[in-house]
């Protein structure tokens, strides 16, 4: 019996992990998509900046 035990054990630890993968990569995911929209902001306002010297 305890070989099934330690079976069961050993998919709920690997269940789990799956689990937690999933969520750092959703965690990461969310992290790329922030920092992508703050580049884009950033680059639109250097862009804004620079076209105020065109301007001149």
């Amino acid at each position: 019996m305890p070989k099934n035990n330690n079976a069961i054990n050993l998919k709920d630890l690997i269940i789990s992990r799956i689990e937690e993968v999933k969520q750092v990569k959703k965690n990461n995911q969310q992290k790329d998509e922030t920092f992508q929209a703050h580049a884009k902001e950033t680059r639109d306002r250097i862009r804004n900046f620079a076209d105020q010297f065109n301007d001149i």
